[in-house]
């Protein structure tokens, strides 16, 4: 399906492209909700809000996407990631912004 022939150099793009994304979510997390909250102590609460659903999600990630690799294959597992980076990107960009 989304899988291409081995010998291509397309899964060390794809894994690239992921490990970039994933390497720059935290941070960028962690900088959003610096940027919207008005005060240090919501910033606190906000952020332990979203570290504990992060962490939650970090924790159950390796169990659903061996069940899913199991299962099904790569491709729903490479569904799953998409999914949760456009969710992510979608969320960062209703989150950064700043009109009111």
């Amino acid at each position: 399906m989304f899988l291409p022939a081995p010998g291509t150099p397309l899964p060390w793009l794809w894994a690239s492209l992921i490990g970039i994304g994933v390497g720059a979510g935290f941070p960028l997390g962690l900088t959003v909700i610096a940027w919207r909250t008005p005060t240090p102590a919501r910033s606190a609460a906000v952020s332990g809000f979203g570290l504990g659903i992060g962490y939650f999600a970090a924790g159950i990630g390796p169990l659903v996407m061996g069940l899913l690799i199991d299962l099904g294959g790569f491709p729903p597992a490479i569904v799953l990631l998409v999914a949760a980076a456009g969710l992510q990107a979608a969320a960062v960009w209703r989150i950064g912004d700043r009109r009111e």
